[in-house]
């Protein structure tokens, strides 16, 4: 799967990049300055960081409600930084309580 660029997301205005698809750094900083970021719920970052099969540096919820899951949750576009520089689109997550 190629990188999410800025350039792909200004085609159409819309975030269409994948569950774990990993993204530019311009996007990673977009989406973590556009309001103030929540923390990822814990046992979400260490059930991502298995599925990626790399530990997380950073991680963040971007801080606007993107939908709800089932049982009335707000869910959140996620995103996290490994050790090496790459940086990921994580998917819809839980906020950290």
């Amino acid at each position: 799967m190629e990188v999410y660029t800025m350039n792909k997301w200004n085609t159409d205005g819309e975030f269409k990049a994948k569950q774990f698809q990993e993204v530019d750094d311009k996007v990673y900083e977009e989406m973590f300055d556009v309001m103030p970021p929540y923390s990822l719920n814990s046992a979400d970052e260490v059930s991502l960081e298995q599925q990626l099969n790399t530990e997380l540096t950073e991680a963040f919820c971007m801080g606007e409600v993107y939908t709800y899951d089932a049982e009335g949750h707000p869910l959140y576009l996620s995103f996290g930084r490994t050790s090496s520089g790459k940086y990921y689109y994580l998917g819809l997550c839980r906020a950290a309580a």
